[in-house]
């Protein structure tokens, strides 16, 4: 199960590598190329471990997060598969490993950036949007966020029962 999620994130490397460099072809499949030969991703995919599920949610994550960035650049509404994709991969992630909290803290952080820049007047000409974080393409963006926090407080009980168990001392 290990090497057959390493081999899967070698396709997703490839996709966010061409969806992030405007559909550079040769982008995405030098960085593919390097996830199938890094020495560290064999090393995991050989290991009855779920360390390459997690590499495997985090790319599906952060492809989600290329596309939404894209629409929300552009002030284009965000499809809702893409929304429920999102969702149900950040949820899956953050069961998978804790660290993956990360990685939805980066895209948060990320996305708070892009709403800060249209809110605010960065240019001489007065082009800046005051009530940008009123859209509807931001309206999608909040429920992604919304529904990745549900889906990280589901685990709160589990994570405080653990904490201070036998198994943790």
């Amino acid at each position: 199960l290990s090497a057959l999620m390493g081999a899967l994130a070698v396709p997703m490397t490839y996709w966010l590598a061409w969806s992030s460099s405007n559909r550079n072809r040769l982008i995405g499949l030098l960085s593919a190329a390097l996830a199938s030969v890094s020495p560290f991703s064999v090393f995991l995919s050989q290991e009855a471990r779920h360390y390459t599920l997690a590499i495997l949610a985090v790319t599906v994550s952060l492809c989600c997060f290329v596309q939404a960035a894209e629409k929300v650049k552009n002030r284009q509404t965000i499809h809702w598969g893409l929304v429920l994709a999102w969702v149900s991969c950040n949820t899956f992630g953050l069961a998978v490993h804790y660290f993956f909290g990360l990685t939805t803290l980066s895209e948060g952080l990320v996305m708070g950036w892009m709403r800060i820049q249209q809110s605010r007047d960065w240019s001489w000409t007065g082009n800046g949007d005051k009530a940008a974080w009123r859209q509807p393409y931001w309206a999608r963006i909040y429920v992604v966020a919304l529904g990745s926090l549900a889906g990280a407080l589901v685990w709160l009980p589990l994570v405080l029962n653990f904490y201070g168990s036998p198994q943790t001392s």
